[in-house]
C-alpha cells in the first residue's frame, strides 16, 4: 500500500475489524493496526487504540463510508 493515513482509531480490534471490512467491500483496502504486544496485553488496545488506515487517495472516500454508516447506526 502506498502512502497510509490513520482514519479512524477504535477502543478495540472488533470494531476495528467490521470497519475494515466495510471498506474492503466497498472496493477500499484498509489496514488495522495495534500495538497489544502480539496479543499479550489485549488491554493496550483501549489504552492505545487500534488504528484503521487507508491509503491517502482513498481518505476522502473512506471517511465517507464510515461516517454514513454512522449516522444510520444511531
Amino acid at each position: 500500500m502506498e502512502k497510509t493515513v490513520v482514519i479512524r482509531t477504535f477502543s478495540n480490534e472488533i470494531i476495528a475489524r467490521i470497519a475494515s471490512a466495510h471498506l474492503e467491500a466497498q472496493g477500499i483496502e484498509a489496514v488495522v493496526h495495534k500495538d497489544d504486544c502480539g496479543g499479550a496485553y489485549p488491554q493496550l488496545q483501549m489504552s492505545m487504540g487500534v488504528r484503521l488506515l487507508v491509503a491517502d487517495h482513498d481518505q476522502e472516500q473512506a471517511e465517507a463510508m464510515l461516517q454514513e454508516v454512522e449516522n444510520t447506526s444511531t
